[in-house]
């Protein structure tokens, strides 16, 4: 049963190749988004660590 599915699957045609790379470069790159703004937020906890040990203790 499984082996005819995957069979079918296979021989899909070009147009559903298309949609599922399409489909999974989006998601590839609304992950990537979610990384770049994690990213960010991390910079600037970063940033704002630093200036905060900067400005206490100026030397």
């Amino acid at each position: 049963m499984l082996q005819s599915v995957r069979k079918v699957q296979e021989q899909s045609g070009p147009q559903e190749l298309e949609r599922k790379r399409l489909a999974e470069r989006k998601s590839r790159r609304s992950r990537r988004d979610a990384f770049e703004v994690e990213k960010m937020d991390f910079m600037g906890a970063c940033l704002d660590y630093y200036f905060a040990i900067q400005f206490k203790n100026p030397s």
